[in-house]
Parts: C-alpha cells; sequence; structure tokens
C-alpha cells in the first residue's frame, strides 16, 4: 500500500468489475480480450469472394458475375469499417490485403467514405493525393462538406472529411480550419449536433463530431464545445449501459453501433470509469456466440475499436504512485515535508507510450509546476505556504492525446521556521592598538522557511580580558518570500587597548529558541615601532685595535629585551 491511494483503486476496480458482470446473467459474456479475439475472428471468416464484406451469403465459387441483388446495401460500409478494424487490433496486413487494393481503385459515393479510406489507405502506406483532392473538392465555402462535390453542407460529411484528414496530417490548415469552425457554429444549445446545422441534436452524429475535434491540437473553444459534447452523451446512457436515440425524446433503446461509439469517444475524451464500465458491460453481453454482435459487420466493427482503446487503456493504468523526500542525497518514503524539501515522484506504468501531465494543487486551486531533472520527476516545496497538497497525475496516450488513466495523491507541507545559514562579518578583521577607528558588524541570513515569524538576532564582542566591548540586538520579522537578508547589528567607534584575539557572537532567537547561531574574532595585533640607538666603545680607536658597538631596540607595546 503506498499511502492509502491503492485501497481506493482497489475500491473502484472491484466496483468497475461488479458493474460489467451485472449485465452477464443469462447472456453470453468474454472478457474484453477474449471478445476482441473471437470479433476479430468472425470478421476473417464472414469475407467472401474479392476479399470485402459484400455478400448476404457465400456465393457460389461457380459464378462469375455478380448483381446488385448479390451484395449487401452497406457492403461499402462494412467493407470500410471491417477494414480499419482489422488495421486497428494489428491484424497481419497479408489477412486483409486484397481488400485494400479493391478499396484502393473502388470508387467510393460520398465524402464521409473518402474521409475513411484516406486514414487506411495512409496508415497501409498506399498513395492517398488523389483521394485527398477528392475529397477536397466538396469542401463548400462555409467551410462544411457536403455528400459529394456540390452537395449542401452537412455534419456527418464534415465530421469523416476533417478526422481523415488530421489524423493524415494534411498540410492544408485552411481546409481543416475551416471545417472546424463550421462544426462549431453547427453545435446545438444542448451541446449535440443533429445531421446538420439546425438540426435536432444526435447521439451518433455528436460522437463523429467530437471524434473528430479531439484529434485536433485543443484551444479554448474546441475544450468548451467538446466538454458541452462530452456532457450531453452521458445524459443519454441508459441504465443497460447502452445507448440509442429516439427520434421523438432524442434518447431510444440501445444500440450496439452507437453505444460502441459513443462508448470509444468517451475512453478517449474524458475520465469517467463509471460510464466507461456501464457500456463495456453492455457490450460485453450483447455478444453473440460467434464472435460477431448480431452477425453485423458494422456494429461488430465499431464495438472491436471501442473494446480495443479500452484495454489498451487497462495497459495504460498507473500501478503505483510513490513519493520520496530527499534528505542528504538519500530517498525516503514520505507524505510530509518541510519548507524547501525536495520531492521525487516515481511513477510505475507498465506501457511506454505514454506521457504525464503533472499538477500540484493546493486547497484553493492553485497550480504549482513540477519539473523533470535528469529523468526523474521533482517537485520542490519551497516557500509554498504550510498546508495540505494534491498531486493529480494524468497519463495520455502519446499517439491518440487520450487521457488513459488519472491518479491523485496528497501530501503535506509543514509550518516551518528554518534559518540554515548564518554568516558574519566586521570590519576590520584584523588591526593593532592604536587610536580610536569604526567597527561595523553585519549579519548574512538564508532563510528557508515557509512562514512569518518575529526573531530577534543578538551579538557580543568581547576583549581577550572577557569584558565587553559591544553588544546589542536588533528584531525584525522574517517573511517567507525573504530567501536571503543583510541586517547591520552594529556600528560604533572603539579603541583597542589589549592585544590578542577578540571573539564576536551572534545568535538568532525565536522567544527563548536558538535557531542559529555563528561566530568570529577580531585580530589585534600589538603597535610596534623600533627605535634603535647606538653607542661606540672606546669613542677612539687604532686602525687596527678592537672595537664594540652596541644597539638597543625598544618596542612600544612590548616589554624591553
Amino acid at each position: 500500500m503506498i499511502f492509502g491511494w491503492h485501497r481506493n483503486r482497489i475500491i473502484l476496480t472491484m466496483l468497475l468489475i461488479g458493474l460489467v458482470f451485472s449485465y452477464s446473467k443469462d447472456s453470453f459474456a468474454q472478457t474484453p480480450s477474449e471478445a476482441i479475439n473471437s470479433g476479430t475472428q468472425w470478421f476473417l471468416s464472414a469475407r467472401y469472394g474479392m476479399g470485402i464484406w459484400a455478400f448476404k451469403a457465400p456465393p457460389d465459387p461457380l459464378q462469375e458475375e455478380f448483381t446488385a441483388d448479390d451484395f449487401t446495401p452497406t457492403y461499402i460500409r462494412d467493407t470500410i469499417e471491417a477494414t480499419m478494424s482489422l488495421q486497428y487490433v494489428n491484424v497481419s496486413l497479408t489477412e486483409y490485403e486484397s481488400t485494400l487494393d479493391w478499396l484502393e481503385f473502388f470508387a467510393l459515393p460520398t465524402t464521409a467514405q473518402l474521409g475513411q479510406k484516406i486514414q487506411i489507405l495512409s496508415k497501409a502506406g498506399r498513395n492517398i493525393t488523389k483521394t485527398v483532392s477528392e475529397i477536397l473538392t466538396a469542401q463548400n465555402i462555409d467551410g462544411g462538406f457536403g455528400g459529394r462535390a456540390g452537395y449542401p453542407s452537412d455534419v456527418l460529411d464534415t465530421a469523416f472529411a476533417l478526422h481523415g484528414l488530421v489524423v493524415t496530417n494534411s498540410s492544408d490548415t485552411t481546409a481543416i480550419n475551416s471545417a472546424v469552425n463550421y462544426l462549431l457554429s453547427a453545435q446545438n444549445a444542448d451541446g449535440g449536433w443533429g445531421f446538420a446545422m439546425g438540426r435536432v441534436s444526435h447521439i451518433y452524429y455528436t460522437a463523429l463530431v467530437i471524434r473528430a475535434l479531439a484529434t485536433l491540437p485543443q484551444n479554448a473553444s474546441l475544450a468548451t464545445a467538446l466538454n458541452k459534447a462530452t456532457a450531453y452523451l452521458l445524459t443519454k446512457q441508459n441504465p443497460d449501459g447502452g445507448f440509442g436515440h429516439s427520434a421523438s425524446s432524442g434518447q431510444g433503446s440501445s444500440t450496439v453501433y452507437e453505444t460502441a461509439l459513443v462508448y470509444q469517444i468517451l475512453v478517449r475524451t474524458i475520465y469517467d470509469p463509471i460510464s466507461w464500465a456501464k457500456a463495456e458491460g453492455y457490450l460485453l453481453t450483447t455478444q453473440s456466440a460467434d464472435g460477431s454482435w448480431n452477425q453485423d459487420a458494422y456494429s461488430t466493427a465499431l464495438s472491436l475499436r471501442a473494446l480495443y482503446d479500452a484495454e489498451r487503456l487497462r495497459a495504460s493504468q498507473i500501478q503505483s504512485v510513490e513519493l520520496y523526500k530527499s534528505v542528504n542525497n538519500q530517498l525516503q518514503l514520505s507524505t510530509t515535508y518541510d519548507a524547501y524539501n525536495r520531492m521525487v515522484i516515481k511513477i510505475n506504468i507498465n506501457d511506454p507510450n505514454v506521457r504525464f501531465d503533472i499538477q500540484v494543487r493546493d486547497s484553493a486551486g492553485n497550480i504549482y509546476n513540477v519539473a523533470i531533472i535528469n529523468g526523474e520527476i521533482i517537485f520542490d516545496t519551497g516557500s509554498y505556504p504550510p498546508g495540505t497538497y494534491t498531486i493529480i497525475i494524468r497519463a495520455i496516450d502519446i499517439t491518440t492525446g487520450m487521457v488513459v488513466d488519472e491518479e491523485s495523491i496528497t501530501f503535506t507541507i509543514q509550518p516551518t521556521l528554518a534559518i540554515p545559514t548564518l554568516g558574519i562579518s566586521i570590519v576590520p578583521i584584523y588591526t593593532y592598538v592604536t587610536a580610536a577607528q569604526d567597527i561595523k558588524l553585519n549579519a548574512y541570513i538564508t532563510n528557508q522557511s515557509n512562514i512569518q515569524a518575529d526573531i530577534s538576532i543578538t551579538h557580543e564582542i568581547k576583549a581577550p580580558s572577557n569584558n565587553i566591548i559591544n553588544t546589542g540586538s536588533v528584531n525584525l520579522t522574517l517573511s517567507p518570500n525573504e530567501s536571503n537578508k543583510l541586517i547591520t547589528l552594529s556600528q560604533f567607534n572603539y579603541q583597542f587597548t589589549e592585544a590578542g584575539e577578540h571573539p564576536v557572537t551572534v545568535n538568532i532567537y525565536r522567544g527563548a529558541d536558538l535557531l542559529q547561531t555563528a561566530s568570529t574574532k577580531i585580530h589585534v595585533s600589538p603597535l610596534v615601532r623600533i627605535e634603535p640607538k647606538k653607542s661606540l666603545t672606546p669613542s677612539t680607536v687604532a686602525p687596527d685595535g678592537d672595537k664594540r658597538i652596541r644597539i638597543e631596540i625598544e618596542l612600544e607595546g612590548k616589554e624591553k629585551p
């Protein structure tokens, strides 16, 4: 257990498991990974002929020509969605290469399908230049796209076209920005979108627009629109966990395709484990025993992608968060810190394809920054006010930009009064026994406190004989935002009369509590004056006679030798 939050994780996990399996009574249900595998196998077995999902029944092997009656009405849509899902769940390219060949040269009838086509071909490394040009011809002056060139703009085709252009990294920013503006202007007051501007909001169209807008770099207007739209979708979730539209009320019985699409959108855009679990529970319990969803390629394709995203999310969940205090270059587990402590945040996660968005917030909602230093996530408590703080960690998928997990952990910064450094300087520090001179004593302190405190700084200067030369105190209020402070403790004029070391002591008190002390010395040397005295005995000598010279030296301030 790491500081209590693992218990919350376990409770939440048990709750989500309960929600999922509450839908499994009297129905076929697999785990998400099993559902993805069986659904994928159903897809691979449901293709006929040219490798497309087109026929109502397996065709006669001897049949050479086909009519419209042989194909399902939705074979283009189903083939596109199935191929996208096989790519999405990383099925080998050899399994659907013939489908890509068909798709590359088949003339698709709508802008929406062209938007999906460029996604599929781009991901497969095939040329999309011609298809992109074809899409752009369908853009109207209002920024929206119609079903074909010359058709009025609608939300459906605009959402598909925009999504395709963005995820294939189109350089046509004018077309993209115009499409975004069209969609933002078409949003209804309830947060949803209808088929076209002014139409009643619909779950399906709203989800499509969110999917397109969520892939863009976010700004204030996009964030506002997406928040309103996801809030709209959440109000439409049924008690069974699914989603469905009704023309009369806007909310109807749950359908697989709407639930799958909305579930994938919610997983990509918001962090709401309860809603996720309910939607996943609906999908798992509506899957057929053959791996499909109602033997419908479209519903099966959307369900596979939604469950796959959710599985990736589970793989990207944060396993643990640990907070360490750095003490003398050693790390100690801790959730309690003083001012000017260094915190090292360690996040355990198994997915290398995520980045982290980390915020530290105080109880008032103020946000503080963390730093990355030599690969470590660092937070310095500095002079931040004492109190309880929360670290919010979001794991974000590098590819999609979606939040795949979010965790929070609290820690406390204690009230701290700390003065780790007290330096003193005195001028002069070397002098002589001489006439009166000016003395100046300064103190320099390093403040590492996060509270305001009244302190007093006392000083005392003594002679070698222990007589007090100078003493005094300075009272001041120390504020957290004053990291360094220089204080003049005393200025006076004094004549040193004793040679030797004169001790200087400075103390800092808060009340009667000694916080810091420091000392130095004034070095006083005797004043030395040499006065030579010489004599010659005898005063007169022969050139070769003996002579004696005597020199006396008198040292002022010392005994005579």
